[in-house]
């Protein structure tokens, strides 16, 4: 209910695709899609407004875009805190990945997954021009998490140490650490690093 930017398009080829209104304040595009996030537990963030829109009309309601593009970050992305999954959607290229780190840092890599487009797609907008609805969720589906290393559940950590018995164990997690028997080992790190997982 309150203006905050415009934004324009040029249809034509330009050194720059969009421009904004001078001094306007970086916010996301279809904040109703954060309203549907809540309600499902995960939102979709695409880096521009045309990806947000192909993914709406493909039934993604939940979805929003950083609107000012991908380095584009506001009071908006507090909003974010208690949605408990993310699927961040942005350029298959080299900018939008390193972008769509940097946003999932900023947000709790734990809770972040990046959706990764195939070989020759840039993308939302792309890959649904070739796919359906099932070939998106099956994307999202396998889009893998922003750690590093997939979670051990502790059953398979315990079989290792009855199966393979050692003077201490070492992780994938932490592969400098030594965990030795009848010792006390503490992780600590700062807010949403990660120390849960």
């Amino acid at each position: 209910g309150e203006l905050i930017n415009i934004k324009y398009r040029f249809l034509k080829p330009k050194d720059v695709r969009y421009i904004g209104e001078a001094g306007a304040e970086p916010w996301l595009f279809h904040e109703a899609g954060l309203g549907v996030a809540k309600e499902k537990g995960a939102v979709f963030i695409s880096e521009g407004e045309i990806d947000a829109m192909s993914l709406w009309q493909m039934g993604v309601k939940n979805v929003i875009s950083s609107g000012s593009g991908a380095q584009s970050y506001g009071p908006w992305i507090e909003l974010i805190d208690p949605i408990k999954q993310v699927w961040i959607a942005y350029d298959n290229d080299g900018p939008g990945q390193s972008a769509a780190k940097d946003l999932a840092d900023r947000i709790g890599l734990e809770k972040c997954r990046n959706v990764v487009y195939p070989e020759g797609t840039k993308d939302a907008n792309d890959f649904l021009q070739g796919h359906d609805s099932n070939d998106l969720r099956e994307l999202f589906a396998k889009s893998p998490p922003f750690y590093k290393y997939e979670f051990n559940n502790i059953p398979d950590v315990i079989a290792d140490m009855i199966s393979n018995p050692r003077e201490y164990i070492t992780t994938k997690f932490f592969p400098e650490v030594r965990i030795y028997k009848d010792n006390l080992t503490v992780l600590t790190g700062v807010t949403n690093s990660g120390k849960s997982s």
